[in-house]
């Protein structure tokens, strides 16, 4: 399955040691992030270090390792399904905007726990849950 992952979902799986973290692990899916993702990384980078309660050099691994498992998209791919994407998310929360646009590029679905993205109905957006169901 190919999967644009959301920030919270990657979050999560930093912070412990979670179905996240697993399926990520697990490699049995395509996985994506929109190059913004960095943006918010380093935004909340400290908060999940403390969070995680591994040392500097623990985390620095695990996300490492983590990242390796997912393919980077760069802005240029996402440009032509910018304003497609702000269109759909408009009503809902605008920074999703490049996430909808990742998916979107790479006819992905999207890995979300924000049960508000379900209202839209353009992209299939699907939760922790759901996937932990699909890969058993």
């Amino acid at each position: 399955m190919k999967l644009v992952v959301d920030s919270n979902v990657f979050f999560s799986a930093l912070i412990k040691d979670s179905a996240s973290r697993k399926i990520i692990q697990e490699k049995k899916h395509t996985l994506f992030l929109p190059y913004y993702f960095f943006v918010e990384f380093l935004k909340y980078s400290n908060a999940l270090k403390e969070k995680s309660k591994l040392s500097e050099k623990e985390f620095d691994i695990l996300v490492s390792d983590l990242l390796d498992c997912f393919i980077i998209v760069q802005k240029e791919s996402l440009f032509l399904c910018k304003n497609e994407a702000e269109h759909i998310v408009k009503d809902i929360d605008p920074d999703d905007t490049l996430f909808i646009a990742c998916c979107l590029a790479k006819e992905a679905s999207l890995w979300s726990d924000d049960k508000a993205l379900k209202k839209q109905g353009k992209i299939k957006v699907i939760s922790t849950p759901e996937l932990l169901k699909t890969t058993k």
